[in-house]
């Protein structure tokens, strides 16, 4: 869970839309492509609990990990040239390797959860994924 949160993934879901504003659109299509990778990131997290039976949550998940780091410089690099060098096409670059990041991330993002009810008993798994939840949410306010 924690490698999870060093994948930017709280300041990817804050600040699409401003990203989509850098890379072209207008306010009302950002907001557009704000809900499409939102959707993008449910449907790509519905179906973690099936690739999680057929690969393991293991091999899933340092899948996720690699794969995040690989749209992040991808969005990294996409939007450097579109700020300094000017390069026109790049723009589609940012949104394609935003939607790749809302692919991949969303593939692994249920994993911890599933784990965290693993590691208790039933008794304590409650009160374990509750202390989770709360911590995790006040360490994304901003």
């Amino acid at each position: 869970m924690i490698a999870q949160q060093f994948t930017g993934c709280t300041a990817v879901f804050a600040y699409s839309t401003d990203m989509f504003l850098n890379a072209g659109l207008n306010l009302e299509l950002a907001r557009l492509c704000t809900l499409g990778i939102g959707i993008v990131y449910f449907l790509c997290a519905c179906s973690s609990p099936f690739l999680i039976n057929r690969f393991g949550r293991r091999s899933l998940l340092l899948f996720q990990l690699g794969c995040c780091m690989i749209a992040l410089l991808l969005l990294s690099g996409f939007t450097f040239w579109q700020n300094c060098c000017q390069v026109g096409w790049t723009r589609y670059g940012t949104i394609v390797s935003l939607i790749f990041y809302m692919c991949v991330y969303g593939v692994g993002s249920p994993i911890p959860w599933i784990i965290a009810s693993e590691l208790f008993t039933q008794k304590e798994s409650w009160f374990s994924i509750i202390s989770i939840t709360i911590i995790f949410s006040f360490g994304q306010r901003q």
